[in-house]
């Protein structure tokens, strides 16, 4: 199963997973954003490099949210998601039933 920030390549007839990359703002700037923000070489890239050769699921999962935290450090108003309501309406069921206490609100 692939979070939502990573993309999984399975091959077709062998339903193996053939490759698997987590995706971040990170990895989509251009080589001149990233010369902009000399914070991002120094304590972003680091994370990046252990993420792509980290084969345990929490250990990513940890990793991936160093990132985007570190990322929301060095530069809140480009790497903050923006999810205008999107992401949240993902969650509605969670306004009705509380799944830890069974009780409806």
């Amino acid at each position: 199963m692939a979070e939502p920030d990573e993309l999984i390549c399975i091959d077709k007839v062998s339903g193996k997973k053939l490759w698997q990359r987590a995706i971040n703002y990170y990895e989509v700037l251009t080589p001149e954003e990233k010369a902009a923000q000399p914070r991002l070489a120094k304590e972003v890239e680091p994370l990046v490099a252990k993420l792509k050769s980290e084969e345990d699921k929490i250990a990513r999962t940890k990793l991936r949210k160093e990132i985007q935290e570190k990322l929301a450090e060095i530069d809140a108003p480009t790497f903050v998601p923006k999810y205008d309501g999107h992401f949240e309406a993902h969650f509605w069921y969670r306004w009705f039933y509380d799944a830890n206490t069974g009780e409806r609100r």
